[in-house]
């Protein structure tokens, strides 16, 4: 398994994120927060990505009010097969929806980026976030794991 450390400070996060767009057919995702300054970053990927016959799978946190509603409608607007889900957490008995997880998987490869960076642009470029990436082959236990955490 490769484990590497990803941070702002470098732009490693925002890197990988890309690279990641480019080489995967899948990818799901769950932040709590998502803007379009951070779609913005990455919109030529996602083009690629969705014209390539890609598949995402996006979880957002409602509840706080810092979620770009616009985001979500171009995202299931977008081309290709996108789907979003989102948390309304007031009222319940559930704390915050708090992830910050983004799980890639290619022909052969599963990778996941997992850490503190919400999909907003101040996260991948100006704020101070740090992130891992574990990435290893489709029958790694703990990447099947949290692929299965997005299933239905």
């Amino acid at each position: 398994m490769e484990i590497r450390f990803l941070d702002t400070s470098r732009g490693t996060i925002e890197e990988n994120i890309r690279l990641q767009l480019k080489a995967s057919h899948h990818m799901d995702w769950a932040v709590a927060f998502g803007t379009t300054t951070g779609f913005d970053l990455f919109r030529d990927e996602f083009h690629g990505f969705f014209a390539a016959g890609g598949a995402s799978r996006s979880v957002f946190d409602l509840t706080e009010g810092v979620t770009d509603p616009t985001l979500i409608e171009e995202l299931l607007t977008y081309p290709g097969e996108s789907k979003c889900r989102v948390y309304v957490g007031k009222g319940c008995d559930f704390g915050l929806f708090h992830h910050k997880l983004y799980y890639f998987e290619s022909e052969s490869q599963s990778t996941v980026i997992i850490g503190s960076a919400n999909f907003t642009g101040s996260a991948m470029q100006t704020n101070l976030e740090s992130c891992v990436l574990l990435s290893d082959n489709l029958s790694s236990p703990v990447l099947k794991e949290i692929k299965e955490y997005f299933e239905p």
